[in-house]
């Protein structure tokens, strides 16, 4: 069973909570990002995790499009 984005971004950068996330150096957050294939989470799940990691509150209509957006934001 997959986890969920969020779950796999902290395992992925060894983040204890998913607090910590917020916390990660944008760099190391991003690198993580780029090595998860847009498609293996929903839009919401996408989006969601956006409006947790950098506060983007915006409605997106596609994987690729909200994971873009994250990662802009990131670097």
């Amino acid at each position: 069973m997959m986890s969920g984005l969020l779950e796999r971004l902290a395992r992925m950068t060894r983040c204890a909570y998913l607090s910590d996330l917020c916390q990660l150096d944008k760099t190391a957050l991003a690198g993580a990002l780029q090595r998860i294939p847009a498609r293996d989470y929903s839009v919401t799940e996408w989006t969601d995790a956006a409006q947790y990691l950098v506060g983007l509150e915006r409605p997106f209509d596609s994987h690729d499009a909200v994971r873009a957006a994250l990662l802009d934001c990131l670097t």
